[in-house]
């Protein structure tokens, strides 16, 4: 609006003429008085009135403003008795900007066209300027998205140099924000040679910012400029100098909220509104009051939704210096419910807005220099409800959180300190610390990690039904504990350090009747996916055509599993904490996930009670349900059940019909290299590794052989049955042949003391 407001003046300026003559010589004199401002003045019509001239399809420009070009409908000029101008009025017309902000702004300053008078005060400013009906339209040709557009603007100024500006509608996009007011109206007084914010309102005021673009706009900025045009010490856009740029941006914003707004005065917005999107995620809060006040020293931004329909609103504080100094966010109030502070249904996922409340207090603080963020506080929700498909395949619903500690931030990413924060989930507790550095080659880290003393059935009784659905009915008793800490450095990852101590004293003491082990023991209906990927059901079991009773399996198949699978099945309980540390370890030096740590009972959890989608709600209750197994079998049970149930080729599930499908022949009869084959697929099981001959791939057959020697090193086979699998030759659809066809008679899978007869750890690689 300012720039309108420019605009105006400098049409008055350029018109000032009252002659009585022709058009030629109308435009011909107002064009000379323009010249003399250093602007260019065209007109295709002009003519006299009683008392005032009149110019039609009128231009104006600048060389010194080649980011500025207005053409008006018409401009109507009152001289005076005095050849002044005692009005000018200017009614439709368009004004065009080109340029980033600053640009236009120091184009601007630059350009002062009215002649001093004796008191300091430009004489044409005193001439009272109406204008309607314009519409003015700017865009940044360097940064394709920053744009924007007023209709119908308008603006005011009395003959005490009393100012106001207004619109019917006016929007602006820039650097991934867009903000659409209604109806704004400005007024403005002049306090010496500046002006003064008087009044502020409008109907509404719509506020977007999209995080994707934002980020993506600060990555690729390469200019040496903050967004909006602000200067930085450093040219390119790098994490180094990226705060930095943030807080020159806020300090020109301050400085400019300060230039119009007195020291004590205030500026109040109703109905605002601003929406947060990322991708197809999104949130809205308001309508909120807005209100800008400022003193000597700063100025003072809140944003409060719900002020009129709840006495706690939450309100939202920012606080900028007016030059150097840090900034400081501030939020405290509620309860108060998401859907009274403007969140609607759907957004991040949320569900029954009206029913969830949340409070919190707290504040931030951006150092002077830009470079770090703290943040400090607590906040808790209420009665939450959301549906994320990365939680669970159903809303989840009455979520109890909360979340309180200190956080410590280098805008560069390269270092995070975690301070006592402290995460409730009903009555579940889980707090840490620790401190996370990054360099140009080096990851490095230390946290600890605590769940204190908490009864089992107090951490069922706190996790959403919908987020363990399978679980409603199940009943546990003991208590669980937790501690942890790691400590890492990538350029030393043979110093990794995991510790943890667990007191897990947990007992499943009711189980739901689907849910009984028992049921395992004769045939049941399962859902799976055949060899097109589509639903279908099969039968398993005790009695059913596929099903192979451990001792009819040929006991070089619980070796293939130990070896390619779970070293350690017959000492832990379910799950194995060396293969928990070395995941951490080997994800930490990758700086990827490379390796897990799902051990047999684990996978058979899922495989039997659980889909294949990727949740939390799944994670979960893959780790009850692994206990419950744990708990209500034999590792011998567990690992018939696994071997007949697990899928060993897209459609093929259980060893009976994998042995066929393979080999052409029955799970006891499989060789050595043939039942490593098969615990070798089963991360894979869609990959095959046999050419169109049917004969293995010469690099997968090295790998077979790498793993009989691991078998040989924990004792599994013998020196006798090494040998022969070692000149055994893997076909595909052929049964094994000569001495590979007899495995060693009825053998226990374990030496008689519930324990794997097995030796050093073993890490098997697959090429």
């Amino acid at each position: 609006m300012r720039v309108v407001a420019v605009t105006a003046l400098s049409a008055t300026l350029g018109v000032v003429t009252v002659v009585w003559g022709t058009r030629p010589l109308l435009c011909s004199l107002a064009a000379s008085r323009a010249r003399a401002q250093g602007l260019d003045f065209d007109a295709k019509r002009a003519r006299i009135g009683w008392g005032v001239v009149r110019f039609g399809e009128a231009s104006l420009s600048s060389a010194s403003l080649p980011g500025v070009t207005a053409s008006f409908d018409e401009i109507v000029v009152v001289p005076s008795f005095t050849f002044g101008v005692r009005r000018v009025e200017v009614h439709g017309g368009r004004v065009r900007l080109a340029g980033s902000l600053r640009e236009l702004e120091n184009e601007l300053e630059s350009f002062r066209p009215a002649r001093p008078t004796s008191d300091g005060h430009a004489a044409a400013e005193r001439v009272p300027v109406v204008v309607d009906g314009l519409d003015v339209v700017w865009d940044d040709p360097k940064t394709p998205g920053n744009d924007g557009h007023v209709w119908g603007a308008r603006y005011r100024r009395s003959p005490d140099s009393h100012e106001a500006l207004g619109a019917d509608l006016a929007r602006f996009a820039m650097n991934g924000t867009t903000v659409e007011v209604a109806r704004p109206e400005v007024e403005l007084s002049r306090v010496s040679k500046h002006r003064a914010l008087d009044h502020v309102s409008a109907t509404s005021l719509d506020a977007t910012v999209d995080l994707d673009e934002v980020g993506a706009l600060l990555a690729s900025s390469s200019d040496g400029a903050a967004p909006g045009g602000a200067p930085t010490a450093n040219a390119p856009e790098t994490p180094r100098n990226r705060g930095p740029r943030w807080r020159a941006e806020l300090r020109r914003g301050a400085e400019t909220l300060a230039s119009v707004l007195r020291s004590g005065a205030n500026a109040v917005l109703q109905k605002a509104h601003v929406r947060v999107q990322s991708g197809a995620d999104a949130l809205n809060l308001g309508p909120a009051d807005l209100v800008v006040a400022r003193d000597d020293a700063r100025v003072h931004v809140s944003f409060a939704p719900g002020t009129e329909r709840v006495a706690t609103p939450l309100r939202l504080q920012l606080d900028l210096p007016i030059g150097d100094g840090p900034v400081d966010v501030g939020l405290d109030g509620g309860p108060i419910s998401l859907g009274l502070l403007g969140v609607k249904e759907g957004d991040l996922g949320l569900e029954d807005v009206d029913r969830a409340e949340v409070e919190a207090t707290g504040k931030a603080q951006l150092a002077a220099d830009g470079r770090s963020l703290s943040v400090s506080g607590r906040s808790r929700f209420v009665d939450v409800a959301v549906f994320q498909r990365k939680l669970a395949p159903e809303p989840v619903r009455d979520i109890q959180i909360g979340l309180s500690g200190e956080l410590g931030l280098e805008l560069d990413g390269s270092r995070i300190d975690l301070r006592n924060v402290t995460a409730t989930l009903g009555r579940v507790m889980l707090e840490t610390s620790g401190t996370l550095e990054r360099g140009e080659d080096y990851s490095r880290g230390g946290f600890h990690v605590e769940a204190p003393l908490a009864a089992c059935a107090d951490i069922l009784g706190s996790t959403p039904p919908a987020l363990v659905p399978l679980l409603r009915g199940l009943e546990a008793s003991g208590t669980f504990a937790f501690s942890g800490e790691l400590g890492f450095d990538t350029r030393r990852p043979a110093d990794t350090r995991v510790d943890w101590k667990i007191a897990n004293g947990c007992r499943v003491t009711e189980v739901p009747e689907g849910l009984s082990p028992a049921r395992f023991e004769k045939p049941w209906v399962r859902s799976v996916l055949d060899k097109n990927d589509e639903p279908t059901t099969i039968e398993s079991g005790p009695g059913t055509s596929t099903w192979v009773a451990l001792r009819d399996i040929s006991p070089f198949m619980p070796t293939a599993i130990l070896v390619c699978e779970d070293s350690r099945f017959f000492s832990h309980g379910g799950f194995d904490e060396k293969a928990i540390h070395d995941s951490i370890r080997d994800n930490l030096r990758a700086g990827k996930f490379v390796r897990g740590a799902s051990t047999v009972s684990m996978q058979l959890a899922k495989n039997l009670y659980l889909g294949r989608e990727k949740t939390l709600s799944r994670k979960l209750q893959e780790a009850v349900l692994t206990l419950l197994l744990e708990q209500s079998l034999t590792k011998e049970q567990i690992l018939e059940l696994y071997l007949n149930v697990i899928e060993f080729s897209p459609g093929v599930y259980g060893i009976g019909p994998a042995a066929a499908y393979y080999f052409h022949s029955d799970a006891r009869d499989l060789s050595l290299a043939q039942a490593l084959y098969l615990g070798s697929i089963l991360p894979n099981p869609k990959h095959q590794h046999f050419g169109r001959d049917g004969a293995i791939h010469p690099a997968w057959g090295a790998y077979l052989q790498h793993l009989m020697q691991i078998a040989h090193k924990v004792r599994r086979i013998d020196d006798h049955e090494l040998e022969v699998g070692l000149g055994e030759t893997v076909q595909f659809g052929a049964p094994a042949q000569g001495d590979e066809i007899a495995p060693p008679g009825d053998v226990d899978p374990h030496d008689g003391d519930g324990d794997a007869d097995v030796g050093p750890d073993y890490e098997p690689t697959a090429p």
